[in-house]
């Protein structure tokens, strides 16, 4: 994979990234046809909409937020970094299908959808981008695809309340205001200055007795016969999957903690324990 080369003069910032980014784009490198870490966000909105203002209104979100201008880079580097854009334009992607009826236009919706993530992200020249589908006159359906290293879900509602809020002075004739916040660059200065020994040594004292493993149980007589690992997947009702999300929100958690305490429960039954330690790994090698 060969990125396009930046121009300097458009260059606003090139930010170290942080140890989580690292994990991320590690998996990203070692499996760029892998789906993991796509996000795609799908919302229905009601009304007339103007296309051109649809494009200025996320445009000037984006000016307002770096992680929408901000593309990866590894390629001849010691380290991966990050680099904020000074001028982006965030590709959007326009269907008229409108004029098919009800049916085909959700088969229609269903293939662009399935299209885009087919597709999948290239996080160093276009790490989030949107789709606009006009179902009917006054119907339409947005669909918003980015790469997890971006930032995460909680980030999603935030980008929507700004988005919406421009798009609405916008088609006032007014100039939207601009939210006051930190510079990413804060953040990433901010987690590479915590002391990790002191870290690691408050986890060590809290653990502390903590020796039993919490596994799933499996049969050792078996362990030859297991040639490779394989992936499985499960497709989760849409109607379910609604009320996971729902319970999350309910929850104020994020829907992967709901999906890590599902798991912990299930390694305490299967170990009659009452504690069940979960470990996440993020390897953040750097590729030669």
């Amino acid at each position: 994979m060969t990125a396009n080369k930046l121009d300097k003069k458009n260059i606003e910032d090139i930010l170290s990234l942080t140890a989580m980014q690292e994990g991320i784009l590690f998996h990203y490198r070692s499996n760029p046809e892998s789906r993991q870490y796509f996000e795609q966000l799908s919302m229905r909105i009601a009304g007339n909409l103007d296309a051109d203002i649809f494009k200025k209104a996320w445009n000037f979100t984006a000016q307002n937020n770096e992680v929408l201008r901000t593309v990866f880079r590894w390629e001849k580097l010691e380290k991966p970094v990050q680099v904020v854009l000074r001028n982006y334009e965030i590709p959007v992607r326009v269907y008229d299908i409108s004029e098919y009826e009800e049916e085909e236009i959700q088969r229609q919706l269903e293939a662009i959808k399935e299209k885009d993530r087919k597709e999948g992200i290239d996080i160093s020249t276009e790490p989030f981008r949107i789709t606009l589908c006009k179902l009917k006159k006054d119907r339409y359906e947005v669909i918003l695809s980015n790469h997890h290293i971006l930032y995460d879900g909680w980030s999603n509602s935030v980008i929507l309340k700004e988005f919406l809020e421009a798009y609405d002075a916008f088609e006032k004739g007014q100039q939207p205001l601009r939210t006051a916040k930190n510079r990413y660059r804060e953040f990433v200065k901010w987690h590479q200055g915590r002391d990790i020994n002191t870290q690691k040594s408050y986890w060590t004292k809290y653990l502390e007795g903590m020796e039993s493993r919490t596994l799933l149980p499996w049969d050792s007589k078996k362990q030859g016969e297991i040639k490779k690992a394989q992936v499985y997947t499960l497709e989760i009702e849409k109607e379910k999957a609604h009320r996971i999300k729902n319970f999350a929100r309910e929850q104020k958690v994020a829907l992967a903690s709901v999906l890590y305490a599902a798991w912990g429960i299930l390694l305490q039954r299967y170990n009659n324990s009452e504690d069940v330690i979960l470990v996440l790994r993020y390897r953040a090698e750097r590729q030669k």
